[in-house]
């Protein structure tokens, strides 16, 4: 059997800040969030939708390095509905979360900082609702032209079609045509 740990490169450990001082880095750019660290080479800030574009702007533009967005998610956890930009630099992964209530579920966009937030935010719109001031084109992206307004699939709340005996359908797919509504399995 061959050794292959002397003939595989080394990750650029070079790049890699000393996960601790970064920790404290962070802390001290980022005051009014909260920064904590997951696990080897994973972070979590979280923060407030008034601070979320100073907290994305500085965590792209300071020494901390997270230059692009891998990708942003949307999710309701219950009480209220939020989203987690995952950020990334070549051996550094930070999410960034930020909750809005589902009564006002609003955030500004973030396609000023990271221009591939675009699609990502327009996906979250689609599926979960929260709507992004001041991006370019909120037009559907995941969900049919003629997708009821005000359906989010992925929210708590959504309601499945159900059977004749109240069972919910699995596996299928409203149709609002001109406000018929259908059913394909």
């Amino acid at each position: 059997m061959t050794d292959i740990s002397s003939t595989t490169p080394a990750v650029q450990e070079a790049h890699v800040p000393q996960t601790d001082a970064l920790l404290e880095r962070m802390k001290t750019l980022l005051p009014g969030a909260t920064a904590v660290k997951r696990r080897d080479r994973r972070y979590e800030v979280d923060t407030t939708p008034e601070q979320l574009l100073t907290v994305l702007e500085t965590l792209k533009s300071s020494d901390l390095g997270f230059g692009f967005v891998c990708t942003i998610v949307g999710f309701d956890d219950g009480t209220q509905l939020g989203t987690k930009y995952i950020l990334g630099d070549k051996a550094l992964v930070c999410s960034v979360t930020v909750r809005v209530p589902n009564d006002n579920p609003v955030l500004p966009t973030s396609t000023g900082i990271f221009p591939a937030s675009v699609l990502y935010e327009r996906e979250v719109h689609d599926v979960v609702g929260i709507r992004f001031t001041g991006h370019p084109n909120l037009s559907r992206l995941i969900l049919a032209d003629d997708w009821p307004e005000a359906v989010y699939p992925l929210r708590k709340d959504y309601q499945f079609f159900k059977d004749e005996a109240g069972i919910p359908v699995k596996g299928c797919l409203l149709v609002d045509t001109a406000n018929k509504i259908q059913i394909k399995k």
